[in-house]
């Protein structure tokens, strides 16, 4: 399972190209609430991670991580 993987609040989410812009690579990162991260295999970041909290959601990059996560479940349930 090639790919870039984003592991946040307890599911794991493939990410297609460009979903995030600035991110490429292989492996899994694991976003924490706490703004932090952790990227497994080979994980590669043409950027650096930009990581914000805004209310209640987290952003990376300026992309909010609860509406990609719904968007993907969404497609699978399709």
């Amino acid at each position: 399972m090639f790919g870039l993987y984003i592991e946040y609040k307890g599911e794991r989410h493939k990410l297609d190209k460009g979903e995030i812009p600035g991110l490429r690579g292989w492996g899994t990162i694991r976003i924490y609430e706490d703004c932090g991260f952790e990227a497994k295999g080979l994980a590669l970041f043409v950027t650096q991670m930009n990581l914000s909290n805004k209310g209640s959601s987290t952003y990376i990059n300026g992309i909010n991580l609860d509406d990609l996560v719904a968007n993907k479940a969404e497609q699978k349930s399709k």
